[in-house]
């Protein structure tokens, strides 16, 4: 069995790249959209100004759940060496979990599928940053 330094320096840096952004993604991806609109529903009652169709509630709830959610799927898959966990890891995740949380409560997404426009965003957000 390969120990966790050994796996990081056969497994180039563009590929430990991809796993930091498909950690974020994957999370995002499955989770907090939903949760967002779960929210939303039972505890938003002020709207936001520049759409009307989503609360503030429901957009803090997904950008801090997103957040807290990444900083465990680090944690998790560090443990096993999969990623190094580290700070500028964590800031990268919370830059993600901000953008994505906007995209999420811009109109566009009203217009487009939130559960397509999220994700898309978390991934380039998540490239330029890692």
């Amino acid at each position: 069995m390969w120990s966790s330094v050994q796996r990081n320096h056969i497994i180039p840096p563009n590929i430990q790249k991809l796993k930091r952004v498909g950690l974020s993604l994957d999370t995002w991806f499955c989770l907090f959209s939903g949760f967002a609109d779960i929210i939303g529903r039972r505890l938003g009652q002020h709207k936001i100004p520049y759409n009307h169709n989503k609360s503030v509630v429901g957009s803090i709830a997904m950008g801090c759940a997103g957040f807290l959610a990444s900083l465990g799927f680090m944690s998790y898959f560090s443990s096993f060496g999969y990623v190094r966990g580290s700070w500028e890891m964590a800031s990268g995740f919370l830059v993600v979990s901000l953008a994505s949380a906007l995209v999420e409560s811009h109109p566009l997404s009203s217009w487009l599928d939130d559960n397509l426009i999220v994700p898309l965003t978390c991934g380039l957000v998540g490239s330029i940053v890692f």
